[in-house]
């Protein structure tokens, strides 16, 4: 799809004061004068077939934007965006699922002011912020935008185990409490993980360099090889032309 193609789809939803489109990736900006135009343009044009392909459209990223982890299955974009609207106002917030909808666990938040998703990175690295009931916190890290349709309320099953988790309000847990206990044995258990995670990620980056190093030198064995069957082959004929000769 042009440029001029990807303006003239997003035309009827408001003014487009810039496109762009990156062939080679598959992707494309579209920049809107309102919010309100781009949401319009997410809701008509999200899903759609264009050119024998599905369309997906969202709000781009920025630094605005923040990537929340450990969300329990009970989440939905709504609720996220309830939860995270106590570090300041909260464009979108997307709960990230696979093909059948289901939550993989994480998120994205899209602050309005850049101000906002700092804070809210501080606060929850310095403290323990709990969405449901049970005490296990939420963590943020730098985002890795997905292209996903998030978990919308209306999507989760509300049986016994959504109901229990959903009978509290997101907060920062208090020191001192049973719940703040519980809550940073759960941060020690996530930073434990990804701790081991990157040190198995080095011993297998070590590992492929160590094989890739044996392989090269197999290949070098090989071709030495080869080169000293050709050079005694090459030898025995020249003996045998040699006795022709005499």
């Amino acid at each position: 799809i042009t440029e001029d193609e990807l303006r003239k789809l997003f035309e009827p939803y408001g003014e487009t004061d810039q496109v762009y489109v990156e062939k080679e990736k598959n992707f494309g900006f579209v920049r809107m004068a309102y919010k309100s135009e781009g949401e319009r343009a997410i809701a008509a044009l999200n899903g759609e077939e264009i050119k024998g392909r599905e369309l997906r459209v969202r709000f781009a990223a920025s630094s605005c934007s923040v990537k929340v982890n450990n969300l329990h299955p009970t989440i939905s974009n709504e609720y996220l965006t309830q939860a995270f609207s106590t570090f300041g106002e909260v464009e979108c917030a997307t709960v990230v699922t696979d093909d059948r909808g289901k939550s993989l666990g994480y998120g994205i938040i899209d602050f309005a002011k850049k101000v906002n998703a700092v804070n809210a990175m501080e606060k929850c690295r310095n403290g323990c912020f709990i969405l449901t009931k049970s005490p296990i916190p939420v963590t943020l890290t730098e985002l890795s935008r997905e292209n996903e349709e998030g978990l919308p309320e209306k999507q989760i099953q509300q049986n016994s185990v959504y109901k229990f988790e959903r009978d509290a309000f997101p907060r920062m847990a208090q020191p001192g409490t049973p719940e703040f206990e519980y809550a940073m044995r759960w941060k020690g258990l996530y930073e434990n993980e990804k701790a081991r995670k990157d040190e198995l990620e080095a011993i297998l980056a070590d590992n492929r360099k160590q094989l890739e190093a044996e392989m090269e030198q197999f290949r070098h064995h090989e071709h030495a090889n080869f080169l000293r069957i050709q050079l005694v082959e090459h030898q025995r004929e020249q003996m045998i032309l040699q006795e022709r000769i005499r």
